[in-house]
């Protein structure tokens, strides 16, 4: 990073297949944070252009999976990546990538790869300078909670403090 001084910093994961896109059901397929370099939450015109940046990426990719796209909770960890990559001058846009049902991991990649495009054209054309950074907020809060990977619907559920049986759905992760 020091001797390549990059001004725009991509920070790639994996996220758990059973987080949504706010507090419904929704899968979240991709999810975004725009990384803070500091714990007061500095904006620099790094960090105001990856907003805009990101809120052009979530505009292509809603084209394809609208409603499965989320925004991590934008808490600084002093020991993380993505943060400290920010803090020493290259501010970072983390892309998260779960799964989608019904979609292969191969459709992921190929939005991934719009995702990159669309940030890479806007940042050597200065498209991005026409979007309003605020627009980065209207990405929808990750949660988790909301999905299960098997759930048993009119489940016989015995209590074990109770000699009684009571119909019910059982969710498991």
């Amino acid at each position: 990073r020091d001797d390549w001084n990059p001004e725009l910093g991509f920070n790639l994961h994996n996220q758990n297949e059973l987080t949504t896109a706010g507090r419904g059901n929704k899968q979240a397929a991709v999810s975004f944070l725009v990384v803070y370099g500091d714990a007061e939450k500095t904006e620099s015109d790094g960090h105001l252009r990856n907003k805009r940046i990101t809120t052009l990426m979530s505009d292509a990719l809603r084209q394809f999976m609208p409603g499965h796209l989320g925004r991590y909770p934008d808490g600084y960890t002093s020991t993380a990546f993505g943060d400290n990559f920010s803090a020493w001058g290259t501010p970072v846009i983390l892309i998260e990538t779960g799964a989608l049902h019904g979609k292969d991991e191969m459709f992921l990649v190929r939005m991934n790869f719009v995702a990159f495009l669309t940030a890479l054209r806007s940042y050597a054309d200065g498209s991005s300078f026409s979007i309003d950074p605020a627009r980065y907020f209207e990405l929808p809060n990750n949660s988790s909670g909301n999905l299960f990977n098997i759930i048993f619907r009119g489940a016989n559920v015995v209590q074990r403090s109770e000699p009684t049986i009571t119909v019910g759905d059982v969710a498991l992760n």
